[in-house]
């Protein structure tokens, strides 16, 4: 737990090296990030912070800021999976000088358009009743973003042990987190043009990584992605659905290691007077 100017803040730190901040999916928390804990404590210093029921990105951003800067970091690389993605682009937007290089793992582009989407469902949210709001809630964790293709029988093993998993934390979830994170969501996506502008000036190396057969990336989806970041490199993995950690956990560390190993030995022929990172938040 750290105090911050803005309200305590919970995070999970493990790990010695290079720093890597990791944010979240919708409903979990830092805990629920274990197994990236795990997957990447032996080569980085991972610190996952708690989102908790805020819903104002700049709050966020600034208490993740806060935990860098506890922690004496001035960068560090910053990933973000499904809704975390959408909160590392919110960090950037805010602290473009604080990312070294960004890592968006199932995650499509800020879109101002779903702002309004994620507005109306915040709304319902705080209207229906809880049980029916739960039920919801598990259906679309449980079939919609807990399904993959082709999975051999360890796989759907796996996949079965996860659904249980997303049901019973359906089961317990509140109405204000729910609501805290949909409007979260309304508020960054509303935000595309200003964080375009940052991504304009920010020149750190960003990694993309998705499923062939993601049910949040359909032609259109994808072409939006391709479109909103052309320099970021993209890895696309055979399958694995919104769930590329439970299916290909080796090949996702694999990949990750590499990108930051390979952009840290770049950016070590850098000339003194060549700028990193020379964007700062704009006002």
């Amino acid at each position: 737990m750290l105090e911050t100017p803005f309200g305590p803040v919970e995070y999970v730190a493990a790990g010695e090296g290079e720093p890597l901040l990791a944010f979240h999916g919708a409903l979990g928390n830092a805990e629920s990030m274990e197994w990236f804990v795990n997957s990447f404590a032996r080569d980085f210093r991972v610190l996952v912070p708690s989102l908790g029921d805020r819903s104002d990105p700049a709050q966020i951003a600034r208490c993740a800021a806060a935990i860098l800067e506890a922690e004496g970091i001035e960068q560090a690389s910053v990933f973000g999976i499904s809704f975390g993605g959408l909160v590392a682009q919110a960090f950037l937007e805010h602290h473009p000088d604080q990312v070294r290089r960004i890592i968006l793992m199932s995650c499509p582009p800020l879109r101002r358009a779903a702002s309004f989407a994620y507005g109306c469902a915040s709304g319902i949210a705080r209207s229906l009743p809880l049980p029916v709001l739960r039920f919801i809630t598990r259906t679309i964790l449980t079939r919609r973003l807990a399904d993959a293709t082709g999975a051999g029988n360890a796989a759907k093993r796996a996949l079965q042990s996860h659904r249980r998993r997303l049901d019973d934390f359906g089961r317990r979830f509140t109405r204000e987190v729910l609501v805290a994170r949909l409007s979260l969501a309304a508020r960054i996506h509303r935000r595309e043009p200003r964080f375009r502008d940052v991504l304009r000036l920010w020149c750190g190396p960003m990694l993309l990584m998705i499923a062939d057969d993601d049910p949040l990336f359909d032609r259109r989806a994808l072409a939006r992605l391709r479109k909103a970041f052309p320099d970021a490199q993209l890895h696309t993995f055979d399958g694995g659905g919104h769930v590329i950690p439970l299916l290909h956990g080796e090949a996702m560390r694999r990949v990750i290691r590499e990108f930051v190993r390979d952009q840290a030995t770049a950016s070590s022929f850098l000339s003194p007077s060549s700028p990193r990172h020379p964007a700062r938040a704009i006002p």
